[in-house]
């Protein structure tokens, strides 16, 4: 039995399965709703996945994880050698090339958890999502290209989140504002105003 505000108690899984297809999807709303084409126009100038980058990518790829939609398990890319290794590449060239991804990877399975004591309510649950390791795999290309250019356009002072960062000590804290600002401030005489 869940509890919904302005709905009562439900009881019937029809009802419970429609209140979380709702609650998900209200929780992954996307606001700015679906912006395919302006992402396929900046895409144009990119060149397509490299196939040592399928390569990292299936190497770090989890093992022993539940499998998508799709039930095609992460070990079956990490022990299909080379064959796996060309055909995902391919399918990755093919999908950069269309910008169409698979149907079967654009699905998730929605886990729900529960983090709290009511659970009657949803908000009282976290959910995870069951994705296709095939769509992982580009998913984790697209990532590392995206932290790859981040990197390179943010300066050391914004405070970069990596650990090769001069603004992470050894404990693995943030550096104060003070000591990141004060001294490259007075090198290039600039007023500071401290609180």
């Amino acid at each position: 039995m869940y509890q919904v505000s302005n709905w009562g108690n439900l009881t019937e899984a029809a009802q419970i399965a429609d209140k979380w297809k709702g609650y998900c999807e209200d929780l992954y709303h996307d606001e700015e709703g679906n912006r395919t084409e302006e992402l396929n126009k900046n895409i144009g100038s990119k060149p397509p996945p490299l196939r040592s980058e399928v390569a990292r990518a299936i190497r770090q790829t989890a093992r022993r994880k539940a499998t998508g939609r799709d039930d095609v398990p992460a070990e079956l890319f990490k022990g299909g050698g080379e064959t796996a290794l060309n055909r995902v590449h391919r399918i990755c060239v093919v999908i950069r090339e269309t910008g169409e991804w698979p149907e079967e990877w654009t699905f998730s399975t929605f886990i729900p958890l529960p983090k709290k004591c009511d659970l009657k309510q949803c908000e009282n649950y976290r959910t995870i999502a069951l994705v296709s390791h095939a769509s992982k795999i580009l998913l984790q290309i697209i990532l590392e290209r995206i932290r790859v250019k981040t990197e390179t356009e943010i300066a050391d002072e914004q405070g970069r989140p990596n650990h090769e960062s001069k603004n992470i000590d050894a404990q693995g804290t943030r550096a104060s504002a003070t000591t990141l600002y004060v001294p490259r401030g007075l090198q290039e005489g600039v007023r500071l105003y401290l609180s």
